[in-house]
């Protein structure tokens, strides 16, 4: 009679846990497929930018799950004489265990108040969040800066004290940082103008054009000029502005303008640009540092945002997207590596930005629904 009785209720615990063990499973699946289709709806974006398409986009929604696990008893299995039986009828078959989802919401989220949200300068908060926590300062500039507005008079102090200081005793941080520097402007002299190397030049071209210091991928001049700038300012302790008006902004802080989530979008599509469709092709880099064994640090240039084209000779992607009959991916970096690329870094800083910049109200409030029939 205990067997009876037992072996039913063994036969459901089993049966809920294989339920259980299959949810987890679920769920695991469905967070990783969320955060593969983010990535790659962004990277797909980036590409379209790179070709100035429009761009679009969607957000993956809730799952309706309707899990079934049902279990039937049958078949004959003899137990001894204990109570008046001579045998007793019982073998556990499980007929139906099925879990899964029937429903899957997609929200279209070209609609007025998702864009106009994209394009709200991301929240001062966030921004000055990530600069104050340990991510890589010239990456983080390098994303969410729109552009450097400094007075003419900041800029003649900057390009004064940078020769000072790298031409006298350094420190060994400043001696790093000097080399650099000079190599940085030895390639801006060879392919673009004695912007730096001739001060009265640079204070020329300061006042003929107020986006001097523009941040753009556009041609590899535009990119190292402003982040030639950046260096200096590194140098010489001379902050960008916090993103927050209201916040204190400490003396000499150079006047800065961020960007919005769409253009950190956009930015990430001159990237693309740069690698392969500008007239002279470069990959940009950023200066991260590294500290050393001997408790010391030094300045090392990684690549900034690597996608290529086509799959010949691919091993390993990380983020992959077709779009115009081409396969465009980020190669898996080389973790651990002082030069490892930050592609995927880089991706994440800017999905972080669009999810900062939009809100739950931005959604479209009815999302289509798409019904899945698993056979």
């Amino acid at each position: 009679m205990r067997w009876s009785r037992l072996l039913p209720i063994g036969l459901a615990l089993a049966l809920a846990g294989c339920a259980e063990t299959q949810m987890r499973y679920n769920a695991l699946t469905y967070d990783d497929a969320v955060a593969d289709s983010a990535n790659e709806l962004l990277l797909l974006n980036a590409v379209r930018a790179s070709q100035r398409y429009p761009m679009s986009f969607i957000q993956v929604g809730g799952i309706l799950s309707t899990p079934q696990v049902a279990g039937n008893l049958g078949g004959t299995m003899n137990f001894a004489n204990h109570i008046g039986f001579t045998t007793a009828s019982l073998t556990p078959n499980a007929s139906t265990l099925s879990p899964g989802y029937s429903q899957l919401n997609l929200s279209n989220l070209n609609d007025g108040a998702f864009m106009v949200a994209m394009r709200k300068p991301v929240s001062p908060a966030i921004i000055d969040s990530f600069f104050a926590s340990n991510w890589p300062r010239e990456l983080l500039e390098l994303i969410f800066i729109l552009k450097l507005e400094p007075s003419e008079a900041a800029v003649a102090a900057i390009d004064s004290g940078r020769k000072a200081v790298c031409s006298g005793r350094a420190t060994e941080r400043h001696r790093r940082l000097c080399d650099v520097l000079e190599e940085d402007i030895a390639l801006y002299d060879l392919h673009c103008s004695a912007h730096f190397s001739n001060s009265h030049e640079r204070m020329r071209q300061f006042r003929g054009d107020n986006l001097n210091y523009y941040n753009s991928a556009a041609t590899q001049c535009h990119f190292l000029r402003f982040q030639i700038m950046l260096r200096e300012m590194r140098l010489l302790r001379a902050d960008p502005c916090p993103a927050d008006p209201k916040k204190h902004r400490p003396a000499g802080c150079i006047k800065t303008r961020y960007r919005s989530a769409l253009q950190m979008i956009q930015y990430l599509g001159e990237l693309i640009a740069a690698q392969h469709y500008v007239e002279a092709p470069f990959i940009p880099e950023a200066l991260i540092g590294h500290s050393t064994l001997n408790g010391g640090q030094e300045y090392v240039r990684a690549p900034l945002f690597v996608v290529k084209r086509d799959l010949t000779g691919v091993v390993r992607a990380a983020v992959t997207v077709r779009h115009e009959r081409e396969i465009f991916y980020i190669p898996v970096p080389d973790f651990g590596s002082p030069t490892e690329a930050r592609s995927l870094q880089v991706l994440d800083l800017v999905l972080q930005g669009v999810r900062a910049a939009t809100t739950k109200d931005d959604i479209p409030k009815v999302p289509p629904t798409i019904n899945v029939a698993k056979q």
